[in-house]
């Protein structure tokens, strides 16, 4: 009668938090002293603090840095520095300096900085902003603008109203996220020949901006059009859409070098964006312990260039080179014989020189010709879990001489070639391990223009290699295994799609790999049994017949069309496990050839369940992840985690293959028993998750899966844990509204190949039964439940599993959202 009802939610994260009284009463108790005493108080309190104002600074202080700072300022919060040239110059160990939202515009600075371990100098964006460090001018970035004038309009070339100076210039289109080509001739700026190339003869190779003696900058934004026809014959948009530089938003610099780092220790980068030079970062003078994490870099030709460092850390970094679709490989390459406008701003890399120590993860490298260069004296160097995709050459590019390599669970998509081999005189150093890789190079990419000396070598599209080749004359260890492999033929027709650069010798192992062939590329060229490498257990499948076998001169040196062929008459015992079938690949998705970030993983799934048999044993062999490896390719089509807790653990499973409806899960275990007997049979195909409770703590359990059909297992995974007592918690999950009805979880990404699943119940302490809530492999880290918030007749816990690509996971604290409801008058 008349009473309104109200609803609302609380968000709680754990169970019960203790409140400590004692605490409480005596905050009152200094509350309630009589002002006399305070007066007392505090004059001992500022007799005690005089000493401590003559002292030195604090041993770590946290300084600001704004756009709008002075560089007269202290650096706090509410007095900046300005420029990050004077700051660099005030930081010591143990500092934290954090940079205001906004542009920083500089130029050949030095970090000489020394940290140490337990306290490390950090630079980073300050909390939930980002800042920019540039080495460009601002002079052209407000559009529209009027600082260009139109110097001919049959070819709509321009020139800036100011004079500069300088012996090099760089511009990018901000908004179209390209580079430009930087001309050397006026001639080729301003021609109207769009091809054929004939030799030096002048010719516009598209949108590109030129210095002048007379100080002026020219531009032309114009295409050529014979660049504006894809593969089947269809128009490309232009870039820009407006060839008037005033409407567009370029970024000029004259800047060689951003960054020196020079024997620099202990400084880590975190959440910055570094923009505009040639060499972002010069590396030297034993600079060591160096991190770099979730920053990124839009260079003018290379981003990291090493010439004497070690111990560096690069996470979640996203590298640009900005090289824009119109630039065909011969641009870059061919200068030595025609003209090449595009070089040599576009001859470009992410990272290059010899790494000592360095770990790469989770970063993107994109838009440009080559990614991370692994050149000769890298030693203990991790390349894992990153994405390459849109380079023009070689996305990988190492070198003889090095030693500890790991390349693993990359996606390198749209590259020209994948993981390649230059020659050099360097002797091999140890060991290279290329394992669980996709590797698709099968999307064509402008090679060269017509009338280039290459000639049929150099098709206007092209396709190069899996595993590229600058020499064939390398005897380097590599392991090749559990990659998958996609490729068509490249213009050289005898190019097989295997690693041919590396000589054959008893350290070359190439075992369980899938090569999806689109044509009738060879797949495997010019090593010898006789040489001592070692072939096994891989796949082929070519989608087309033609002329090329599929081995040619290999194994006793003959050619062979079929793997029937080779295995009856090639008298060796290579490839004896070997599988010549479909391994139902995506196809629609791969010859489609969008990106599709959630999704490019499971593309290159098998369906074909025979690719999840045991090829080639790694049996005796000490390499990176080949415990229960029991499948062929990059993707395992069944992947078990165990999360550790109190006497549990706790399972989790994906599954990429397709599995009949009628198909089964059986677990089962083997340590001390639990509560559960072993084995458990009889989940249903739905499930992805199940709890083993009751177990020993700190005893090794090994659990292993089986997918089961007409009563037997036809895919498999194993994976080894200890419950514990006192179970590592990740990740640190936060609840937050996103909106009246929706709740939102988010967590920070931990260093690692991670991915997460999210579990939610209605009880507290659920088991992970059924499915996972969601799967999140990418950023943001987060999950927004729909509908959650609202109902008091319903209230959600949630758990949040971190899962590694060995097996490991572990999860976190219980979180829960309770919707209550208040009837005034009850």
């Amino acid at each position: 009668s008349g009473c309104a009802k109200s609803t609302g939610s609380l968000i709680r994260r754990g169970a019960f938090r203790k409140i400590d009284i004692s605490s409480h009463f005596l905050s009152e108790q200094i509350i309630l002293l009589h002002p006399s005493r305070w007066l007392i108080i505090l004059v001992l309190l500022l007799i005690l603090l005089l000493p401590v104002v003559s002292q030195a600074r604090p041993a770590s202080s946290t300084y600001y840095l704004a756009p709008d700072g002075n560089d007269a300022n202290d650096g706090s919060l509410a007095n900046p520095w300005a420029t990050l040239a004077h700051a660099l110059t005030q930081l010591q160990a143990g500092d934290t300096l954090q940079l205001r939202q906004g542009t920083y515009r500089e130029d050949h600075l030095t970090v000489a900085l020394h940290g140490t371990a337990s306290a490390p100098i950090v630079i980073e964006s300050y909390p939930g902003e980002r800042a920019q460090i540039n080495g460009g001018i601002d002079d052209f970035l407000a559009v529209p603008n009027a600082r260009w004038e139109l110097v001919d309009a049959a070819i709509s070339l321009y020139r800036s109203i100011d004079t500069f100076s300088g012996s090099y210039v760089g511009a990018w289109l901000v908004d179209d996220d390209l580079r430009l080509v930087t001309y050397d001739e006026a001639a080729n700026l301003e021609s109207t020949n769009y091809g054929p190339v004939n030799g030096y003869d002048p010719i516009y190779q598209g949108p590109g901006i030129q210095l002048r003696a007379d100080g002026h900058l020219y531009i032309r934004l114009t295409q050529n059009p014979n660049d504006l026809i894809d593969p089947d014959g269809n128009a490309i948009d232009p870039v820009p859409a407006d060839v008037d530089p005033n409407h567009n938003a370029i970024s000029v610099f004259f800047s060689s070098v951003l960054f020196y780092l020079d024997g620099a220790e202990h400084v880590q980068f975190r959440d910055l964006d570094f923009a505009h030079a040639r060499y972002l970062f010069d590396i030297r003078n034993a600079s060591n312990h160096i991190t770099f994490d979730g920053c990124q870099l839009d260079s003018g030709g290379y981003g990291m260039v090493v010439r004497d460092a070690s111990d560096f850390t690069i996470h979640h970094c996203e590298f640009n080179g900005g090289l824009p679709q119109y630039v065909y490989w011969t641009d870059v390459k061919y200068a030595a014989y025609e003209t090449s406008e595009a070089y040599p701003e576009h001859q470009s890399k992410a990272i290059t020189g010899p790494l000592v120590g360095f770990d790469i993860r989770d970063c993107l490298f994109r838009n440009s010709l080559d990614g991370v260069g692994v050149m000769d004296d890298s030693v203990g160097v991790s390349i894992i879990g990153n994405r390459f995709m849109d380079m023009r050459d070689d996305a990988l590019d190492l070198r003889p001489g090095i030693a500890d390599v790991e390349i693993a669970h990359n996606l390198l998509w749209k590259v020209g070639s994948g993981v390649s081999m230059t020659e050099t005189d360097a002797d091999p150093l140890g060991h290279v391990y290329v394992h669980h890789n996709i590797i698709d190079t099968s999307i064509y990419q402008h090679g060269g223009r017509e009338g280039n000396v290459g000639g049929d070598h150099w098709p206007t599209w092209t396709a190069l290699d899996p595993f590229g080749s600058h020499g064939e004359d390398e005897a380097a260890w590599w392991k090749v295994y559990n990659n998958t492999c996609v490729a068509r033929k490249s213009g050289y027709e005898t190019t097989p799609a295997g690693p041919h650069s590396i000589t054959s010798n008893p350290e070359k192992y190439v075992y369980n790999n899938i090569f999806l062939i689109l044509d009738d590329r060879t797949v495997f060229r010019g090593d010898h049994a006789a040489d001592g490498a070692h072939y096994d257990g891989d796949v082929f499948h070519r989608l087309a017949s033609g002329p090329n076998p599929l081995f040619r001169d290999f194994g006793d040196g003959g050619d062979y069309d079929t793997l029937a062929q080779f295995r009856s008459q090639s008298g060796t015992d290579w490839e004896l496990t070997v599988l010549e079938e479909d391994p139902e690949l995506d196809m629609a998705a791969i010859t489609g050839a969008e990106y599709d970030a959630p999704a490019m993983w499971v593309r290159y799934a098998p369906g074909n369940l025979h690719m999840d048999t045991t090829g080639a044993s790694y049996q005796g062999l000490t390499w990176p992840e080949i415990d229960h490896n029991f499948y062929r390719g990059a993707v395992a089509p069944l992947h078990l985690w165990a999360a550790p807790d109190a006497a549990a653990l706790h399972l989790t499973w994906e599954l990429t293959a397709t599995l009949p409806v009628a198909a089964t899960w059986r677990i089962s275990y083997a340590g001390p028993a639990g509560d559960q007997p072993s084995p458990i049979d009889g989940l249903l195909l739905d499930d992805r998750g199940d709890s083993l409770t009751g177990l020993t703590n700190d005893a090794p359990y090994t659990v292993t899966l089986n997918a089961m059909v007409a009563g037997s297992p036809v895919i498999t995974d194993v994976v080894s844990a200890r419950p514990v007592a006192s179970p590592a918690l990740s990740p640190a999950v936060a609840l937050a509204r996103a909106d009246a009805t929706t709740l939102r979880l988010s967590w920070q990404h931990a260093t690692g190949d991670l991915r997460y699943q999210v579990w939610r119940d209605e009880t507290p302490y659920f088991g992970l039964n059924g499915a996972a809530r969601a799967i999140i492999a990418a950023a943001p880290w987060r999950y927004e439940d729909a509908g959650a918030l609202g109902d008091p007749a319903h209230n959600h816990f949630y758990r949040v599993m971190a899962l590694r690509k060995d097996g490991e996971a572990t999860i976190s604290r219980r979180v829960g959202e309770f919707d209550f409801a208040l009837t005034p008058g009850e």
